[in-house]
């Protein structure tokens, strides 16, 4: 897997949160954004295996600001119950298949 920059990831990292939030906010379930999280959080395990755990915080901390930016903006949720836990436990999907991911690449 060929490694990419410290700035692209951390362009990645804002894109794929913004992306998140907005799935969250259009989803009628709660397993596609959590599919999205998994995924997204793969990506920082296999392209910065040493340095992936800022980029997956940062997404964690732009989903839950996200969520409570468009709430405070006055925009509702598709299913505002389900979104508001949604980016409240995407803490779990997020960082731990990133950590996962990074422990296996590095053996």
């Amino acid at each position: 897997m060929p490694k990419i920059s410290f700035l692209l990831n951390f362009f990645i990292a804002i894109l794929s949160a913004i992306l998140l939030v907005s799935i969250i906010q259009i989803s009628e379930s709660v397993y596609i954004p959590m599919l999205f999280m998994v995924l997204f959080s793969f990506w920082f395990g296999l392209t910065a295996y040493k340095k992936g755990w800022i980029f997956t915080l940062m997404q964690v901390f732009i989903v839950i600001a996200g969520y409570w930016i468009f709430t405070w903006m006055g925009f509702k949720a598709k299913m505002p119950d389900q979104a508001v836990f949604v980016s409240h436990v995407s803490v779990f999907p997020i960082l731990l298949p990133g950590l996962v991911v990074s422990l296996i690449y590095r053996f």
